[in-house]
Order: C-alpha cells, then sequence, then structure tokens
C-alpha cells in the first residue's frame, strides 16, 4: 500500500503508520524536514528525537520499513495488514460515536486508546454510567473471549 493511500484514508489517525505515511507525503510535496518531523511528532506517540531521525531517512526509504514487525501470536505479522484494518475501524468506530452523541442528549465519550496499554478503547458515559469499549474488527484475536463471551478466542 502506498504512502499516499494511507494518508489519503488514515491521515488523522493516531496509528503512527499512518502518521509516518502522512510525513513522506507531505515530504514529497515539498514540506521541510523540520516541520514534518515536529507533525509526526505531535500527532504520534514518538518522540520528537525519533520523529526526526525518521523523516531524515523517508526520502530514501518507504514508510513501512520503519513499522515495528508484528510478534507471531497467530495474528496477521506485517503492521499494514494488522493495523491499517483496526485504524479504519476506530474511525468508523468514532464516525458511530459522534452520530449517537448528536441523536441522543447526554451521552460523551472518552477515547482511551492513547492511554496506556489497556482493554478500553472508548468509555461511553452517560451520566454516572460508564461502558467500557474495546473495539474489535474480525481479524483480531479476542484474548478474554472464552471467559467473557463464552467463544474460543482463536476461532
Amino acid at each position: 500500500m502506498s504512502a499516499e493511500h494511507v494518508a489519503a484514508i488514515l491521515g488523522e489517525s493516531r496509528w503512527v503508520g499512518a502518521q509516518i505515511a502522512t510525513a513522506q507525503v507531505s515530504l514529497r510535496k515539498g514540506v521541510d524536514k523540520e516541520s514534518a518531523a515536529r507533525k509526526l511528532y505531535e500527532s504520534s506517540a514518538l518522540t520528537l528525537k525519533r520523529s526526526r531521525e525518521i523523516v531524515g531517512n523517508l526520502q530514501d526509504r518507504d514508510f513501512e520499513s520503519f513499522l515495528e514487525p508484528r510478534k507471531r501470536t497467530g495474528s496477521a505479522e506485517n503492521p499494514i495488514t494488522k493495523m491499517f484494518p483496526a485504524a479504519v475501524t476506530e474511525r468508523q468506530f468514532l464516525d458511530q460515536l459522534d452520530s449517537l452523541q448528536d441523536a441522543r442528549f447526554g451521552i460523551s465519550y472518552r477515547d482511551n486508546r492513547f492511554t496506556g496499554h489497556t482493554l478500553v478503547d472508548f468509555t461511553i458515559v452517560e451520566g454516572d454510567l460508564e461502558l467500557p469499549v474495546n473495539v474489535k474488527n474480525a481479524g483480531t484475536r479476542f484474548e478474554n473471549a472464552a471467559s467473557l463471551m463464552g467463544l474460543d478466542p482463536e476461532v
């Protein structure tokens, strides 16, 4: 998948792959390296130093080469085939949350995806009630499926 495609579809996602792709597209459009590095730093979990290192090499290497390989645990090893669908699924879920807020007064949500490693992606809030949500797509292994849902996590 090209950097242009990833940036066009997920350019506002905080997934580091989308942000590196966006930086690569910016460089191709003539944005200076420091501006691209600062934008990468501000829109991802990367340090400014690492952002500068990546941007410094983006003209010679494709954005995919900067993505960490996934561990082989029965899921996709390729970060593009694993994280791209996950980011799209989260984006769709966010759109639905925004629609829910418009349709039902008093509902809000918190985005918990970047608050550390937890099983909660979003928390839907209405008054004193809170509903933690872990967004999954068909390619995601649900670790607690057996205990929480009575389902085999491998299926």
